[in-house]
């Protein structure tokens, strides 16, 4: 999420030239002036630096302890599936954020079975989902 606030931060408000960065052509102009970026780049990295650290020495230098029971399809074991999995999981969390009609007090394994194979239904919604986003973001990019 830190990394997407910062290429928003860039591609966005500061509306740095993504032509002459995907021909590797520096400076890459931005549009606006980068100081107020800057500023609030740097505040991003202190704050993610500072959480960390906060996290670290909460767990007492120990990796954090998370059941498979708690994250389904984080832990599945496809590479193919897991990521289609988790983007499941994202894309219901979305659409209960907009549409809160079947809520449901308990989000654990169960509740959201992983993808398992091509001829999984949620794949064509999943689809369908990656194409208006990119198509939104298109037009809006282009307004």
């Amino acid at each position: 999420l830190p990394l997407l606030c910062a290429a928003w931060e860039l591609l966005v408000v500061a509306r740095v030239s993504t032509h002459r960065m995907a021909r590797l052509e520096w400076p890459f102009p931005p549009a606006r002036p980068l100081l107020p970026s800057a500023a609030r780049l740097s505040a991003l990295a202190a704050g993610n630096a500072s959480i960390a650290v906060w996290r670290l020495r909460l767990n007492e230098g120990q990796p954090p302890a998370i059941s498979t029971k708690q994250n389904w399809p984080g832990f599945y074991p496809h590479p193919l599936w897991r990521p289609l999995s988790v983007a499941w999981v994202w894309l219901e969390y979305a659409s209960l954020l907009l549409f809160p009609s079947e809520l449901c007090c308990d989000w654990s394994a169960p509740a959201l079975p992983p993808i398992t194979s091509l001829a999984d239904p949620r794949l064509a919604v999943l689809a369908a989902a990656a194409a208006a986003t990119a198509s939104a973001a298109s037009a809006w990019r282009r307004s």
